[in-house]
């Protein structure tokens, strides 16, 4: 009997090669693999697997952004989604895609195999891929956490308002030479980010820097663009995992530095 091709995702590092073993003795065929470019997606309609499987155990939001934009892909949409269960965000994830499939590792063989039988027929498409942050405070969506540490380069006078309530504990920090754990860079030509993107990239300290400019309806007038911004920042070592819309007038990407 033929394999069942399956692109497989998780961010378990402990697990990862054992998932994959027992995987395949189930007789699947396995691709492993998440976003490390923006040839991820195109990869996965190249390929076309029979399922993509999440595993959510570990990121959870990732996994969800990562489902919701193969969803709202022509290409990709029709392929069956099945998820492994984590701990948090499971409601919001079931309202997003009803139709997907939500598993466990003991179960998970039977669910591949009954999404694979059982496409959906009118996949559900969420309206884009920022459907998942709907009503979610800024914070939240940049990734703020309690004990936080967020350098904001040339930032707007309206930062406090833009950032709102912050989570217990955080700290902006005044000193560019301070460690942070995250980057707010905002970015208003292409000049500004071909000069400064070494000296940030090179920086030792972030977990997170998010690249943010003006969004083209914005009344600020800027020549950058999603394109630019993304092909700089893989030129420099790192890797984009998350978009944003920050309000009416900023919009950015999030990047970590390349393992």
């Amino acid at each position: 009997m033929k394999k069942l091709l399956i692109h497989f995702i998780s961010w378990d590092k402990v697990s990862i090669d054992s998932r994959i073993s027992a995987l395949k003795a189930d007789r699947f065929d396995v691709i492993f693999g998440v976003p490390q470019d923006r040839n991820f997606f195109q990869s996965i309609e190249e390929k076309s697997p029979a399922a993509v499987l999440i595993d959510l155990t570990r990121s959870p939001s990732q996994g969800r952004d990562i489902a919701v934009t193969l969803r709202t892909r022509k290409a990709t949409r029709g392929i069956p989604i099945v998820f492994i269960k984590g701990v948090t965000g499971m409601d919001s994830i079931r309202q997003l895609l009803p139709d997907a499939i939500f598993s466990s590792w003991d179960k998970v063989v039977g669910d591949i195999q009954r999404a694979v039988a059982n496409p959906p027929s009118e996949p559900v498409v969420p309206g884009s891929v920022f459907a998942a942050y709907s009503g979610v405070p800024l914070a939240k969506k940049i990734g703020i956490k309690a004990g936080s540490s967020i350098l904001a380069i040339h930032p707007p006078g309206e930062l406090d308002t833009l950032l709102g309530n912050l989570p217990e504990g955080v700290t902006l920090c005044k000193d560019d030479k301070v460690n942070c754990d995250i980057l707010l860079w905002f970015l208003r030509s292409q000049i500004e980010l071909e000069k400064e993107i070494a000296s940030i990239a090179s920086r030792p300290d972030f977990k997170s820097l998010w690249m943010i400019w003006p969004k083209k309806t914005s009344r600020l007038a800027s020549d950058i663009t999603q394109q630019t911004v993304r092909k700089t920042g893989l030129a420099h070592g790192l890797v984009d995992y998350k978009i944003c819309s920050l309000d009416a007038t900023w919009t950015g990407l999030c990047f970590a530095k390349r393992k």
